[in-house]
């Protein structure tokens, strides 16, 4: 619970209090701890000063005997919301007047508990507020009506949702309770999840293309309204990318309900070659892209900002892998053919053109085990078969042969 909040209770004065305590509450929050705040006597006793001129009575005087009292819910483990109504006095019958009021009868049937659902917002400190309103069920319809402002203060982190609340209510004479369906905010919910690849996502270098990624509704019980503004970013390499933006098929979910969110990715295809062209692990992802979408529950809730990260492979076009595969043959070939001549026997012409067409085929197989998650080990590196110089080396190796090999050993052990 918040400072704020402990004193609004105790003086039954939060909107003087508020102000002071929720301002020392946000010193505690950046760092400053309870431990450092006992050593610091001057501050403490100006802050002290502070709170008796706001108040103006001895602290076990201003205990109110508030009409209305809500008790606190528990949405999560660990978790509750308090309530704080302030007395806003008395006002026409007519004042409820056209408004969307949600009414409800106490167990014993003897008040009317109103509450505002229009008037949900958060105040100037960010608090989720609301108007509610009682009378006696036997009251003509024009009797006064009685109005309180209704403060939330939640404490931990839980899912937004509307939940029952129990309310007590008393004129003096009679007392009632009921219990109510009320909206109940955190202060750092997680309205979204946002379903990422489990493995690095292939972006192609030669063309734009596009991702699609599940976003869905967490919340049981509220609507989610999702910003338009969607950001993503790269963080390993931004100038590798040309462009990169979002947007989402539905900005407004229903309970537990999912929609698409769509990411255009724009690489720079040259920079993003030039910058992956000596990576070897075929784990690893080359790049992180980190977005951020922000959402908003129905009835109150605070705009919630999440951040999702997601791991990409640049896949090089078509042409430059193709000739990748024929140069590593060409080239391992010649090592080979040259081999044969300085260490006879001397091999022919066709058994070299057998020797680069066996380098595409070992490829190929390479690529097939790559697809089933196995990795190949080459030289003491993960070879992906999907890069350039990944598969420009699987194909120089095999064309080489035994001898090629033999010499590399002999050059390693050296």
């Amino acid at each position: 619970m918040t400072l704020a909040a402990v004193f609004c209770r105790m003086s039954g004065s939060s909107e003087r209090v508020a102000p002071v305590f929720r301002a020392l509450n946000e010193h505690l929050r950046h760092g400053q701890s309870q431990r450092h705040l006992c050593i610091q006597p001057r501050s403490l006793l100006r802050t002290g000063c502070l709170y008796l001129s706001v108040t103006t009575l001895p602290l076990w005087a201003q205990t109110p005997n508030m009409p209305i009292r809500f008790d606190p819910t528990t949405p999560a483990a660990g978790t509750s919301v308090i309530f704080d109504p302030d007395d806003a006095g008395m006002l026409p019958s007519n004042a409820l007047s056209g408004l969307p009021i949600k009414t409800m009868a106490t167990q014993d049937g003897k008040f009317l508990l109103i509450v505002d659902s229009q008037s949900y917002h958060r105040d100037k400190y960010h608090r989720f507020t609301f108007d509610c309103y009682f009378k006696r069920f036997s009251d003509k319809s024009t009797t006064p009506i009685h109005k309180f402002v209704v403060v939330e203060e939640p404490i931990g982190t839980f899912p937004d949702l509307v939940g029952p609340v129990t309310v007590h209510i008393s004129d003096g004479n009679e007392t009632d309770a009921a219990v109510i369906e009320l909206p109940q905010h955190s202060d750092d919910p997680a309205n979204l999840t946002v379903a990422i690849p489990s493995s690095p996502y292939p972006v192609p270098m030669g063309n734009p293309s596009r991702m699609e990624l599940g976003v869905s509704n967490n919340l049981a019980s509220l609507h989610v309204n999702i910003d338009p503004t969607i950001s993503v970013v790269a963080t390993k390499c931004p100038r590798c990318w040309e462009q990169i933006t979002a947007k989402v098929i539905h900005e407004q979910l229903g309970f537990k309900q999912g929609t698409s969110l769509i990411v255009e990715l724009h690489p720079n295809s040259f920079e993003a070659f030039k910058q992956n062209l000596l990576v070897f692990d075929s784990n690893a992802p080359q790049d992180e892209l980190v977005g951020t979408i922000t959402s908003e529950a129905d009835d109150g809730g605070l705009a919630a900002p999440q951040d999702f990260h997601i791991p990409v492979r640049y896949s090089p076009p078509i042409g430059f892998l193709f000739l990748s595969i024929v140069c590593g043959a060409f080239i391992g070939c010649a090592i080979r053919f040259s081999i044969s001549i300085l260490t006879p026997p001397k091999i022919s012409l066709l058994e070299t053109g057998v020797a680069a067409i066996t380098a595409v085929v070992a490829w190929l197989l390479v690529l097939l085990l790559f697809a089933t998650k196995t990795k190949v080990t080459v030289l003491g590196y993960d070879l992906d078969p999907t890069q350039v110089v990944s598969a420009g080396l699987v194909t120089l190796i095999a064309a080489g042969g035994a001898p090629f090999a033999r010499r590399l050993t002999e050059l390693f052990k050296g």
